[in-house]
């Protein structure tokens, strides 16, 4: 089978949602869709219920509400912001607050350990050869305290002093070096902390969304069973399950008899399942042949699943 892969260009547009449509339609019985099912169906109105429903249900958690809250104030806003989050089978995975944790406090480890490395160069350099000896040992014990607590407190304001440029600022430059070295990590670190809390909530709120996204996907289904809707994502879904199903084969001979040549111009807009489905059709067929138009750099319906890794796989593929 001919493919081809061609950069932007002026061919013809063949128009996922027409073709999967008339696909289903004329193809009814092998892909098992149900006969009075009302397709490409407008479920605007059901998905912004299904998250009304869910905002109505966190309301009675009030951490949990305001944590949302401050991500999207509405259930418009959250379909504006995580809509794609509501559609079908979107893989999802986001940071939560223990890993935010977690990696804080691996980094204040690492940043101790470094330090005790140093240990003997800093005493030197900074503690044992300065008048204010017993401040500057005070100082130096107290970041040493700091890094090893497994809390996400703020750096103590004399540790902060200790590690400050103007502190070695007038030493050679070997030694000056050596000591930016094992600070710059720990002023990162310093400055971090004064944001974590702000991240331990935005990683709440994202991981309440993506749990909250799976209620909503699940009332949106249940209503669109009920009302024998399907939109144009029920669409993609059911012909890809259709074509891995046990009427798979017959359907891609059909399919390929039917439509020998399919052309996809802004192919960087498919995403994995659309092009799942065109690669069951067309890939090692005899007589058929596949183009694809398509220029990664402009992808815009990420929010639609769009996904410019399908795009990468079919120009490898090509």
């Amino acid at each position: 089978m001919p493919r081809r892969l061609v950069q932007q260009g002026t061919l013809q547009r063949l128009a996922h949602r027409g073709i999967v449509a008339r696909v289903l339609t004329q193809q009814a019985f092998i892909s098992g869709l149900p006969f009075e099912m009302v397709m490409e169906a407008d479920i605007s109105d059901l998905r912004v219920e299904a998250v009304r429903d869910w905002y109505r249900q966190i309301k009675g958690r009030v951490d949990d509400y305001l944590n949302v809250y401050e991500q999207a104030k509405t259930p418009e806003d959250f379909l504006s912001t995580y809509g794609a989050l509501t559609g079908e089978c979107p893989v999802v995975s986001c940071v939560t607050p223990a890993q935010v944790e977690h990696n804080f406090f691996a980094e204040k480890k690492r940043c101790y350990d470094a330090v005790m490395l140093g240990e003997g160069e800093i005493w030197e350099q900074l503690v044992e050869s300065k008048k204010g000896k017993q401040e500057r040992e005070a100082e130096f014990q107290s970041l040493l305290a700091w890094l090893q607590q497994e809390d996400l407190s703020p750096i103590p304001s004399d540790a902060s002093k200790f590690i400050h440029g103007n502190r070695y600022s007038r030493k050679p430059a070997d030694i000056k070096s050596r000591l930016k070295q094992l600070f710059e990590p720990v002023k990162a670190l310093g400055k971090r902390a004064r944001e974590v809390d702000r991240e331990m909530r935005e990683a709440g709120a994202h991981q309440l969304v993506v749990e909250g996204a799976g209620v909503i996907r699940e009332r949106i289904a249940e209503a669109k069973q009920q009302q024998s809707l399907m939109d144009f994502d029920g669409l993609v879904e059911q012909l890809h399950a259709s074509l891995s199903g046990d009427n798979g084969p017959e359907l891609v001979r059909i399919l390929s008899a039917q439509y020998p040549v399919a052309l996809v111009d802004e192919f960087q807009d498919t995403d994995p399942r659309q092009y799942a489905i065109f690669d069951s059709v067309y890939n090692d067929r005899e007589a058929t042949a596949f183009y694809m138009i398509g220029d990664p750099k402009q992808a815009v319906y990420a929010f639609r699943g769009g996904d410019v890794f399908a795009y990468l796989k079919a120009r490898d593929d090509a």
